[in-house]
């Protein structure tokens, strides 16, 4: 709760828009367990899902992802 993983993706969001990045993809675990805090994170900085991806019976993920303006 330090703030890194925010300060991290607003480092990430300037240098995406200072390079013409049109969007940010991401995968949060569904399976083996939902990764809520990742969900959560996510969420604040306006990812959505666009995707769901089964890599394995035992491993499934959500594509997550946040178009830059």
């Amino acid at each position: 709760n330090n703030q890194l993983g925010s300060q991290l993706y607003l480092n990430i969001i300037n240098f995406s828009k200072n390079k013409s990045i049109s969007n940010l993809t991401a995968e949060i675990n569904l399976r083996p367990s939902v990764n809520i805090p990742s969900f959560k994170f996510h969420e604040k900085f306006n990812f959505k899902e666009i995707d769901t991806v089964n890599y394995s019976e035992d491993y499934e993920v959500s594509i997550q992802k946040k178009d830059i303006n």
